[in-house]
């Protein structure tokens, strides 16, 4: 629109000579916009329904929360519509702005057969620049995101996620009103199903990596005087069923696993993860020595420490490394174990399995439901569901942003060459050749996407603070997020201008020395 209305300043100083007044001007400026942002809102109005349909869709697949709530209310759509409106009016009404602070007789010679004019040329790189800027900001966020996603999905859970189908039950109070009554199900059920064709082993436990933990408990460590004014020392703690660390595979660095026998012995067994013990039993062999778990109080029982293992993800894969204990389940685990994930590693596909398990549930009680089968692959990708659904968000708005700038800049540097045609026809017939008339072309649309890129670098240095948060070990000014952006960016410009360029050095000069 800037650029059109700088080619329009003749025709609107014209205009003026013969006498039509500045509202008739302004009213056929504002009628002829109008049309173009009502289109324009209209068809914007199309696409971001097709877009809102796409989003809710995603945002289901990825479990975004209220993802289903994103809607088209009157609202938006005033909104947009009022923006569309008010832009295309103020960016068309440009010529005649112009015209009432210009000056007629210089309207009148700012003829096609001369460059553009001063003010013509300042709009075109206040377009160009600006676009570049905005384009810049959006695409640093989206890097930093894709960065930021790439290094997540790289994270070591701390087990082996292959070959692994997990689901959840849940026994009902009214039914299973006791410990005695948990355990023994739960002992039957695995009984049952670790004999099941195409299985590896079964087990169970109240907290899933890598986003469902369930309980964090208070510690001290052997060595620890008790102090009551001393901060809480929490471990994430999991009661699993024996046989639990093999299936899912986690390493046992140190001492052994639970088994059977570790239900009634007075050892009252625990195992911890490389985190607590490499923390708080730091050059010393943590087997055999004792952890009190609960409220620090003096005459607590502890357990005793029979192996080590590694960090698992409990918390997410964006969570530091934190102390974690295991605990057999057994008697006083009851409002915990009501319920319980089941882990199943196969031999073949997880999936072929879920049947078996749901017939042999049926078989124990046929009340309960085998509720959210999934295999491990699929809760990994889910649990950064939310991360990757930013992401494409962003990438998406900084597409589009390039796309624009794209064409922002390709349609001023068309403007720019059929304003120069006769300038460039001139520099033809006095030798110039092909190359230094593409070099000159390109050169002009270098420098301007260069000024709203240096613009653009200030403001997201300045904006991606803000996305600290969203970000999982890339910072905000990552040198790489930045050099890629504006790699991209510099690539679009070469592209945006090489096409009016290309069409310069293809100008007949005899044709361009005729040219009005």
């Amino acid at each position: 629109m800037l650029a059109r209305a700088t080619a329009r300043q003749k025709e609107i100083g014209i205009r003026v000579a013969l006498g039509a007044s500045r509202a008739r001007i302004i009213r056929q400026l504002v009628t002829e916009n109008l049309i173009l942002a009502g289109a324009g809102g209209f068809f914007g109005v199309l696409l971001a329904a097709w877009a809102q349909t796409a989003f809710v869709s995603l945002g289901s697949m990825m479990r975004i929360p209220m993802a289903y709530q994103a809607t088209l209310d009157a609202r938006v759509l005033f909104f947009t519509l009022g923006i569309s409106v008010v832009s295309g009016v103020l960016f068309g009404l440009a010529p005649a702005l112009h015209a009432e602070g210009g000056s007629l007789n210089d309207s009148l010679r700012d003829s096609t057969r001369t460059s553009s004019s001063a003010a013509g040329l300042s709009a075109r790189r206040v377009l160009v620049a600006t676009e570049f800027s905005l384009a810049l900001v959006l695409l640093v966020g989206s890097v930093l995101l894709v960065r930021s996603f790439v290094r997540l999905q790289e994270v070591n859970p701390g087990f082996n996620s292959d070959h692994i189908l997990t689901a959840e039950i849940t026994l009902p109070s009214a039914l299973y009103r006791d410990d005695k009554a948990i355990i023994a199900f739960w002992d039957e059920f695995l009984r049952r199903t670790n004999g099941l064709p195409g299985v590896k082993s079964v087990s169970l436990t109240i907290s899933l990596p890598p986003d469902q933990l369930a309980l964090t408990n208070p510690f001290t460590a052997e060595g620890q005087t008790y102090d009551k004014s001393r901060p809480l020392q929490l471990a994430e703690e999991m009661a699993i069923a024996p046989g639990y660390l093999s299936t899912l595979g986690v390493p046992i660095l140190a001492g052994r696993d639970f088994n059977d026998a570790d239900r009634s012995t007075a050892l009252d067994p625990i195992i911890i993860n490389r985190t607590l013990a490499e923390k708080y039993f730091s050059g010393q062999d943590p087997i055999g020595r004792h952890l009190q778990t609960g409220d620090p109080r003096p005459e607590a029982p502890t357990e005793t420490i029979i192996g080590v293992v590694g960090d698992v993800k409990y918390s997410g894969l964006d969570a530091p490394p934190t102390p974690q204990a295991y605990k057999i389940y057994a008697s006083g685990w009851a409002d915990f174990c009501r319920r319980m994930f089941v882990v199943v590693r196969t031999q073949a596909e997880p999936g072929t399995v879920a049947g078996e398990l749901r017939t042999e549930l049926a078989s124990l009680d046929h009340s309960l439901p085998l509720a959210n089968v999934m295999t491990m692959r699929e809760r990994m990708g889910e649990s950064v569901g939310e991360q990757r659904f930013r992401t494409l968000l962003l990438g998406s708005f900084a597409g589009f942003a390039l796309v624009l700038a794209c064409i922002g800049l390709y349609a001023v540097m068309s403007y720019s060459v059929s304003q120069r045609t006769r300038e460039i026809g001139i520099r033809i017939a006095l030798g110039g050749r092909p190359r230094e008339i593409l070099a000159l072309v390109i050169r002009q649309a270098l420098v301007l996407s260069a000024i709203g890129m240096v613009v653009g670098l200030i403001a997201a240095l300045v904006l991606t603070r803000a996305m600290r948060a969203l970000l999982f070990d890339v910072t905000p000014a990552d040198p790489i997020s930045f050099a890629i952006s504006l790699g991209l960016l510099a690539g679009v410009a070469v592209l945006a201008s090489y096409i009016p360029a290309r069409r310069a050095t293809k100008i007949d000069p005899l044709a361009a020395l005729r040219y009005e």
